[in-house]
């Protein structure tokens, strides 16, 4: 159980409205999500990551980090763990960067030893012991082998279809556009239902997306469970039905 967000952006702009606006937002969620927190963004250099085996809301860094961002595409989550992958850590804390993705779930998927199998030798890659990163890990499997990011998404999902999960709501990219899947199992639709918003920020317009309304932001539509969205460079949206 965790909550996710990421944006795509016409032009640079800091991502602290998610963090700190409106009465819901990620630092007042991580009383509750308090296991982690992590942000990854793009830069000239590409993927840069700052991430924290300890809530948001104590962390002492968090603030100094955020007013650091400046990117036209960023990805950021707070962690509850699941009681099967519990180990607070930074290895275990989301986003997961790796082969110029970025990558951020919310969910339980409970056959792990059934992922590794799927992972190959990709397995050795996983620096963390989580459902999470080897679902990651799935997708990039799949993501080379079809040489289409779609494509590969949907393979991976329909292997994951096959095990047991609550959800594998996830937030990624690949530098270029945003990727968001809502699809679960779990009973809990309002919480696991995830949004997606157009919005202007500090003068910039941006596309985001969230496992719920944040920053104080009127706007935010329902994804939809079974869908995958993405949104490339021209904030264009587009809604693929995965089952």
């Amino acid at each position: 159980m965790c909550r996710l967000f990421g944006y795509i952006a016409r032009r640079p702009v800091n991502p602290s409205f998610a963090f700190f606006s409106g009465e819901a937002n990620l630092y007042t969620l991580s009383q509750i999500h308090n296991d982690g927190w992590g942000v990854a963004w793009t830069s000239s250099a590409g993927w840069e990551l700052y991430k924290e085996g300890v809530a948001l809301y104590k962390s002492e860094n968090a603030r100094k980090v955020l007013q650091q961002v400046n990117s036209m595409l960023a990805i950021a989550h707070i962690r509850k763990a699941s009681p099967e992958f519990g180990e607070v850590n930074y290895e275990n804390t989301h986003p997961f960067v790796a082969d110029g993705w970025a990558f951020a779930h919310n969910g339980t998927v409970r056959s792990y030893s059934e992922l590794r199998r799927l992972l190959g030798d990709r397995a050795s890659r996983l620096q963390g012991k989580t459902d999470s990163e080897a679902f990651f890990h799935l997708i990039l499997k799949f993501v080379e082998e079809a040489r289409d990011p779609v494509e590969g998404v949907a393979l991976a999902v329909s292997e994951v279809d096959r095990l047991e999960y609550t959800s594998i709501n996830s937030v990624f990219s690949d530098g270029s556009r945003l990727y968001a899947l809502n699809k679960f199992r779990s009973t809990n639709t309002e919480y696991y239902t995830m949004y997606i918003g157009r919005f202007m920020i500090e003068g910039v317009e941006l596309v985001a997306v969230a496992s719920q309304p944040l920053g104080g932001l009127e706007g935010w539509e329902r994804v939809g469970n079974g869908k995958l969205v993405v949104v490339d460079r021209t904030l264009t949206p587009t809604v693929y039905h995965l089952g």
